[in-house]
């Protein structure tokens, strides 16, 4: 099933009655202004990461990052995501993706953890295609880990539209994922060898997640700050774990940035 329970099935009716109104309001505001070429090469800044987090009892971490990158037409290295254009074509292209998971946990990161072994953070490599109409984008891409951790695998169709000024620009979008059993049970199971009188063993399965995200950029100081927001709303597979005390995560990219 994709979703269980009224615990779930309202909150899902929010999310999706959220995104049928922001998308709606800002519809009527009209189409992006023109906007001149981004600029390309590489670039240097700073950037901080805050990770979705599910788990019970585990704070949230908040992770700098130092920003050393390239952007151009076909090739983007941007933080700890690449990606590379092998195809361009009017508004469609197909990229080869490399993006860290920071999901994950050690036995000391909560009293939820103890005796149990450590899950740890990973890469995933795969494919993305996008299509592009005036301001909106439809993009569809799966991944897989490449480190061994998980050995799991995550599919995603997302679609948004861009509003813009010539100080600002900023796009929301809604999106739906689907993660395999692999990457649910790693992340979000419990072995048997682990289980105890507080904690049940349990079985992930693959589960589908629903997603609002909004992303916006703004020039400042020669450089440009930017943010993406993202809020999560995790299907019954993750949520029944007992590992999990909420059903909604919350996660944020921000980066500042100059061209060299």
């Amino acid at each position: 099933m994709l979703y269980e329970g009224n615990a779930v099935i309202f909150p899902l009716k929010r999310l999706l009655a959220c995104a049928a109104g922001l998308f709606f309001a800002l519809s009527v505001t009209g189409p992006a202004s023109p906007q001149p070429a981004p600029p390309t090469g590489f670039f240097y800044g700073v950037g901080l990461i805050i990770p979705h987090n599910l788990y019970a009892g585990k704070k949230s971490r908040i992770l700098p990052i130092p920003m050393i990158g390239y952007l151009d037409q076909r090739l983007q290295v941007f933080g700890p995501n690449i990606s590379y254009a092998v195809v361009r074509d009017g508004g469609f292209s197909a990229r080869l993706n490399l993006n860290g998971r920071f999901d994950g946990f050690d036995a000391k990161d909560s009293d939820a953890f103890i005796g149990m072994d450590k899950r740890s953070s990973s890469v995933d490599a795969g494919i993305g295609l996008g299509y592009e109409y005036k301001d909106w984008r439809v993009n569809f891409s799966a991944s897989t880990d490449i480190l061994d951790k998980s050995n799991g695998s995550e599919m995603t169709i997302e679609l948004g539209r861009e509003f813009a000024t010539r100080q600002f620009t900023f796009s929301p979008s809604v999106g739906v994922s689907w993660q395999n059993a692999n990457l649910v049970d790693y992340y979000f199971g419990v072995k048997t060898t682990e289980a105890s009188p507080d904690r049940a063993a349990y079985v992930g399965t693959g589960s589908v997640n629903y997603h609002l995200g909004l992303a916006g950029s703004k020039p400042m100081f020669g450089g440009a700050l930017r943010a993406n927001l993202g809020v999560s709303l995790y299907g019954g597979a993750i949520t029944r774990s007992p590992l999990v005390d909420r059903n909604t995560g919350y996660d944020l990219f921000l980066t500042y940035t100059r061209f060299f």
